[in-house]
């Protein structure tokens, strides 16, 4: 289950990483351009860190971890995960100026 979690856990980054790039290369194009919303990138990452915390909670290794912990980190995650993709979108503003 370890693993599992692990996996999971990964996977969130790279989603939150790839939100992040989106949205910095968005802001700093110029010209007629199609936006796409990237606040759920900040959503689905979060997600998927609470279901891999839950999954590498059932190893020994976070195993005195509570449940509840699990879901606050997930929400700590995702207001994280929104500040991150709209600080990317300022700094994107902001080298397009």
């Amino acid at each position: 289950m370890l693993i599992i979690g692990m996996v999971f856990i990964v996977i969130s980054l790279s989603a939150l990483a790839w939100g992040v790039r989106t949205e910095f290369l968005q802001s700093r194009d110029t010209g007629p351009i199609a936006r796409e919303p990237t606040l759920f990138f900040a959503v689905q990452p979060a997600m998927l860190f609470t279901m891999g915390l839950f999954f590498a909670r059932k190893s020994s290794v976070l195993g005195l971890l509570p449940w509840w912990a699990c879901i606050g980190a997930g929400v700590i995650f995702s207001i994280a995960g929104v500040g991150l993709i709209t600080a990317a979108g300022h700094i994107g503003q902001a080298c397009r100026n």
